[in-house]
């Protein structure tokens, strides 16, 4: 009997753990979702769907999201910090991307637009 509670009791605090650091990855793949999602578009609420889109693939609310960043941000403010950091980073890159591809767009309507007025 004393074994299996022993044992029960590691796995118990191996889940623990691991959980944890799963929460610091979520939190870091949701947030750098959120962030791409609102830069992606300019209309206010089409980037509010696609950031909703975001938190029902992680089945999680917004009020739970920013529920786990206030209690990061109590508990773990050096670890906030360098997941921002570590977040701002790799999101940079995205959100270049999208810029990018939202100036060739443009670029195309206009060419597609000065086309159409010539004939």
């Amino acid at each position: 009997m004393k074994k299996i509670i022993l044992i029960l009791s590691l796995v118990l605090v191996f889940a623990c753990n691991d959980e944890e650091g799963m929460s610091d990855e979520k939190f870091i793949q949701i947030y750098k979702e959120v962030l791409v999602a609102r830069e992606s578009t300019a209309d206010r609420e089409a980037g509010t769907s696609k950031v909703n889109e975001v938190f029902a693939k992680y089945n999680i609310s917004e009020p739970e999201f920013r529920k786990m960043f206030l209690k990061m941000s109590s508990e773990k403010p050096k670890r906030l910090a360098e997941m921002m950091d570590s977040i701002r980073i790799q999101t940079e890159v995205g959100i270049r991307n999208i810029d990018s591809t939202r100036r060739a767009l443009e670029m195309k309507k206009d060419t597609n637009s000065a086309t159409n007025t010539d004939k």
